[in-house]
């Protein structure tokens, strides 16, 4: 029986992997301090949010923002409300 690969294509295959454990190993080794920094930095984003939460500035802002939120919705179900009416004036081709 012949083997799966031949030595040539073992050969590259071990290139492959160790190419493979190479970038894992920068991965790891590099990029560690970047990855512990953002998740520091989400952390102190989640606290800073949630103590702004608390503020009269947010819960301001909040109710501004649903009653523009109410107001669009008016406007859009008044929109459909007009496709929805048969026009008041003819066209002119109807009108001959």
């Amino acid at each position: 029986m012949e083997a799966a690969f031949s030595r040539r294509e073992d050969g590259w295959y071990i290139i492959v992997l160790r190419a493979l454990f190479d970038i894992s190993l920068f991965n790891f080794v590099f990029l560690q301090p970047y990855q512990e920094a953002a998740e520091q930095d989400k952390e102190r984003y989640i606290q800073e949010l949630s103590a702004y939460k608390q503020t009269d500035a947010y819960k301001e802002f909040n109710q501004q923002q649903l009653l523009h939120q109410e107001a669009q919705n008016k406007k859009q179900k008044a929109m459909q409300e007009m496709k929805k009416a048969k026009p008041i004036i003819e066209t002119n081709e109807e009108v001959r």
